[in-house]
């Protein structure tokens, strides 16, 4: 992996936006600096193009929504780097589990898709029913 060029830099410290490039000179990852800490969006691409992970920084802490497509897709929701929200779960569309957090902790029960053994059953699951 190749670094593009950098916008701007402050003393040794990252500033302003950076991409990461892979061999072929696609970009695989953009994120944005300001004085060598993560602050903005963050996303990351998939070889094929598609969005693969895609997060919110502040003064370096995740803070808002991230979506992680890697395996199905997940929906987390943090506030200066805590879990905090709705964290939701799928596999090909059907819902696999939801949760709310506060601060960083589970608040209530967490809920699982009553068919969800694995992937392929989760995404062939009811897509209406959950259990604790």
């Amino acid at each position: 992996m190749a670094m593009e060029e950098i916008d701007k830099t402050a003393g040794s410290r990252l500033d302003g936006p950076v991409s990461v490039t892979n061999a072929e000179g696609r970009v695989i990852e953009r994120a944005n600096f300001v004085q060598g800490v993560l602050h903005g969006e963050f996303t990351a691409w998939k070889s094929d193009g598609s969005v693969e992970r895609k997060a919110n920084f502040r003064d370096g802490l995740l803070h808002g929504e991230m979506r992680d497509l890697r395996e199905g897709e997940q929906t987390l929701n943090f506030s200066e780097g805590k879990l905090h929200g709705e964290m939701l779960s799928s596999v090909n569309g059907a819902p696999t589990m939801r949760a709310m957090y506060k601060d960083g902790e589970r608040d209530g029960e967490m809920l699982r898709k009553r068919d969800c053994q694995n992937a392929l059953s989760c995404g062939q699951a009811d897509r209406s029913r959950f259990v604790v």
